[in-house]
């Protein structure tokens, strides 16, 4: 498969997945896909990488909130976040968090 180095605006970039299960995301994915894992978060706030030849592929975490079911999310290329979250405030759409930097 090809790898990308940069995603035109709208186009989804990242997935993760939000679970109440780590280790056992990470084996059902290991085994279904072929990644391995790096722990890239800290204590607060534990985040694996999953990775096929070296490539980050997606990422996964605990839930945030234990009444959520698991989830994954995707995440889509901007040219700016910031904009953009205005554009869906003023077409009347809600923002469920304000705009963050992930990563460089």
């Amino acid at each position: 498969m090809p790898r990308r180095d940069n995603y035109p605006e709208g186009i989804p970039s990242w997935v993760d997945l939000s679970t109440s299960d780590v280790s056992a995301a990470r084996e059902f994915y290991s085994n279904l896909f072929g990644w391995s894992y790096t722990d890239e978060g800290s204590d607060e706030m534990p985040y694996t990488m999953a990775k096929i030849d070296g490539a980050s592929a997606a990422g996964m975490g605990p839930l945030q909130d234990e009444n959520m079911p698991p989830n994954w999310t995707t995440y889509f290329a901007v040219d700016s976040a910031d904009s953009t979250a205005e554009r869906i405030r003023e077409a009347g759409g809600p923002l469920l968090m304000e705009p963050a930097d992930a990563f460089e």
